[in-house]
């Protein structure tokens, strides 16, 4: 979760010194994402038959912005950055940026 705000801070310019703000944004963006599970579902995928992923920029070292590109099976198109971090257990998808 620290990941996330971190890159909360770094999207808004905004420093989150306070365990209680950082305890209760984790909490809201906890929150959030299972509302939005619960009432959209979870997304389709099955209309997607290619992605690719580009490198786009590093940020301190710690971060990677990547634009995701996927084609669909219509040859529609969609690309949004995504801000991806390294953990223990490999890359993880943190946040889309746009």
């Amino acid at each position: 979760m620290r990941k996330i705000l971190y890159a909360t801070e770094l999207k808004n310019g905004t420093q989150f010194n306070d365990q209680k703000i950082i305890d209760k944004l984790s909490e809201t963006y906890k929150l959030a994402f299972l509302k939005e599970i619960k009432e959209e579902g979870f997304p389709d995928f099955s209309d997607i038959v290619k992605t690719e992923f580009i490198k786009v920029n590093s940020i301190d070292g710690i971060f990677v912005v990547i634009k995701e590109i996927c084609t669909y099976s219509d040859d529609g198109k969609s690309e949004q950055n995504l801000l991806i971090g390294k953990s223990k257990n490999g890359w993880k998808m943190i946040m889309p940026l746009n």
